[in-house]
């Protein structure tokens, strides 16, 4: 009985290997591991936020957000794009040299601490960028609405009616 487990736990081990080491292969179709791909059309050159369009707080699209909020989602996502960005752009780069020079002769403990720096850092700045956002859109939703964020079972509540004329919230 022993053996069979035994002999399924190893098949599965390799099977996991083994796809591993084909993403890995897939990852650096150029110059093998440690080289980092080319930048391509369509390949990782290419913006992609990290989490995709989903928002910076959990929950968010549950809500039945009124079409102001989803204004200002929109314009808020918008002007973060750039930073959001350049900050991927960034740790992926460190992240490539960091990956290459561990590959080299010439690597330094200096140089890939210095590496490693510039990618928590950009890391960083993408954390800020969320703490920002979700500091905004907190300020937007109603009481019900962020009460909905926190109590997971809770139904999300109905669109808030818009604000009359004049009415501070109002654009």
């Amino acid at each position: 009985m022993v053996p069979i487990r035994l002999t399924r736990l190893l098949v599965s081990c390799l099977l996991v290997a083994s796809a591993a080491v084909r993403a890995d292969e897939g990852a650096h179709p150029e110059g093998g591991p440690g080289v980092p791909p080319p930048e391509r059309p369509g390949g990782r050159g290419d913006f992609r936020p990290q989490h995709g369009p989903a928002s910076p707080l959990p929950g968010l699209e549950r809500l039945r957000l009124s079409e102001g909020q989803q204004d200002r989602l929109f314009q808020l996502r918008h002007e973060q794009a750039p930073a959001r960005h350049e900050q991927h752009k960034r740790a992926r780069q460190a992240a490539d040299a960091l990956r290459a020079l561990a590959g080299t002769p010439g690597f330094t403990p200096e140089r890939a601490r210095e590496l490693a720096r510039a990618q928590a850092s950009a890391h960083a700045e993408l954390l800020l960028l969320d703490a920002q956002a979700r500091h905004q859109i907190l300020g937007w939703l109603t009481t019900e609405q962020r009460q909905a964020l926190t109590e997971p079972g809770r139904p999300a509540p109905a669109r808030p009616e818009a604000p009359p004329e004049g009415a501070p919230g109002r654009r």
